[in-house]
C-alpha cells in the first residue's frame, strides 16, 4: 500500500523519479553488499529511483514496520514472524587476533576454545547479545574486555592484543588500520551459523515491482 501510495504522491512525474524503491542495509554488511545491490537494481530497473540507508538492526527493523524502507539486506536474527525472508547466503561468525596470539595457530576455533580469552564486541546491543548467547549455548561465560564502536575499532584493537574480536563480517585485508597484522579464524560451531536476508515487513504478496526487485538482489548469492 506505501509502495502504491508513493506511485500516486509521484503520478506526475516522469522518468525515474516514477517509481522509487528504498534500500536498507546493515552496517556491517554495506561495505560487503551495498555497491553491488544498487548495480544491481540500477541496472536490472532503470526506471526505478533507488535510495538506500545504512542502520543497526532496530533502525532497519523501525524502517520497514514504518515503510521508510521496502528491503533491507541484514542477517536473520531479530525478525519475527511479522517479517518475510529471503536467506542469500549462511555466514558463520570469525574469531579475529593478532598473529602471535595463542589461537591463531589453529586453522578453525570453537567457541569453547574462545572463551578462556577476553573479547572485543560491537556496542551494537542485539550483536552483542548474539554474540553471548551463542557462548552460552557452548557452555561458556566469557569475558568482554571492550564494547567497539565500529568493526574497525575492533580489528585495531584485537591486532594490539586486546583481546579476540568476533563478528560476522570477514575483511580480506590482514591489517588493521593502524598498520598492525590481523588473522581471522573461522568458528565451527554448527549452531552459529547465521543468515543474510533480505527482509521486508508483511507477509502477504508483494507488487509488480517489489518482486523484481526481490528477483535481482538475489544475484547476491552467487
Amino acid at each position: 500500500m506505501l509502495s502504491r501510495a508513493a506511485k500516486l504522491e509521484n503520478a506526475t512525474s516522469t522518468g525515474p523519479a516514477a517509481a522509487r524503491l528504498r534500500l536498507g542495509c546493515f552496517d556491517d554488511l554495506a561495505p560487503f553488499l551495498l555497491a553491488r545491490a544498487l548495480r544491481l537494481l540500477r541496472e536490472g530497473l532503470p526506471d526505478v529511483h533507488v535510495t538506500y540507508r545504512v542502520d543497526n538492526f532496530q533502525g532497519l527493523i523501525s524502517g520497514l514496520v514504518q515503510g521508510d524502507i521496502d528491503f533491507a539486506i541484514t542477517y536473520g536474527l531479530t525478525l519475527d514472524a511479522g517479517f518475510t525472508t529471503k536467506s542469500l547466503c549462511i555466514t558463520c561468525p570469525n574469531a579475529v587476533m593478532s598473529p602471535d596470539h595463542p589461537l591463531a595457530k589453529h586453522r578453525h576455533l570453537s567457541l569453547k576454545g574462545i572463551a578462556a580469552y577476553p573479547l572485543i564486541l560491537s556496542d551494537e546491543g542485539l550483536s552483542a547479545q548474539h554474540f553471548l548467547t551463542l557462548f552460552r549455548k557452548a557452555g561458556q561465560t566469557p569475558n568482554v574486555a571492550h564494547r567497539a564502536a565500529s568493526l574497525e575499532i575492533q580489528r585495531s584493537l584485537a591486532a594490539n592484543n586486546e583481546g579476540v574480536a568476533m563478528t560476522y563480517a570477514n575483511i580480506p585485508a590482514a591489517v588493521s588500520y593502524d598498520g598492525m597484522p590481523l588473522v581471522s579464524r573461522p568458528v565451527t560451531d554448527d549452531f552459529a551459523a547465521e543468515p543474510v536476508v533480505l527482509a521486508r515487513h508483511g507477509t502477504g504478496p508483494m507488487d509488480t515491482l517489489l518482486d523484481r526487485a526481490q528477483d535481482i538482489l538475489s544475484e547476491l548469492t552467487t
